[in-house]
């Protein structure tokens, strides 16, 4: 398996797992390869030392060479406009929170009082549960939604 470090035409750098090069060219060319932010295929790979992770015996090992990085990056810097963060923060929350949908105030209140196992969660809730939430403690905060011309 190897780990490419990978960046749009728009700047945003993201890692891609291929099982090889031919393999990495080859989703690239068939336009599977896509930015993790704003969805351009345009997907070039950035210079780095590299990843390789190699399989010793039963159990696979991860050799790292990887240097650190030195070149810009938006989001870090501040110079991501608006629409740029939103897109990133709500790829973020469907990619690493399990979606609960209109459970989620029912769901959030389990895991505060501790009647469920704490877990990443997202989902829906009017703006009245909303304001029972805050007045009950519960953490929660409303993802911003996107006009549909900046939805990809």
């Amino acid at each position: 398996m190897i780990i490419f470090d990978l960046t749009c035409r728009w700047g945003h750098s993201f890692e891609g797992w291929f099982p090889n090069l031919e393999a990495f060219e080859e989703q690239k060319k068939q336009g599977l390869v896509q930015c993790q932010i704003c969805g351009d295929t345009e997907v070039t790979t950035l210079l780095s030392g590299g990843h390789l992770i190699k399989k010793t015996g039963d159990s696979p090992s991860v050799k790292t060479t990887k240097p650190k990085r030195t070149e810009k990056s938006t989001v870090v810097t501040g110079e991501a406009d608006p629409i740029t963060l939103v897109k990133a923060l709500r790829h973020y929350v469907k990619s690493n929170f399990e979606d609960v949908g209109d459970r989620f105030p029912d769901v959030a209140r389990q895991i505060t009082k501790g009647e469920a196992a704490p877990k990443s969660i997202y989902g829906k809730a009017s703006p009245e549960e909303r304001e029972k939430m805050t007045e009950e403690g519960i953490p929660h905060f409303v993802l911003p939604d996107l006009p549909p011309e900046f939805e990809n």
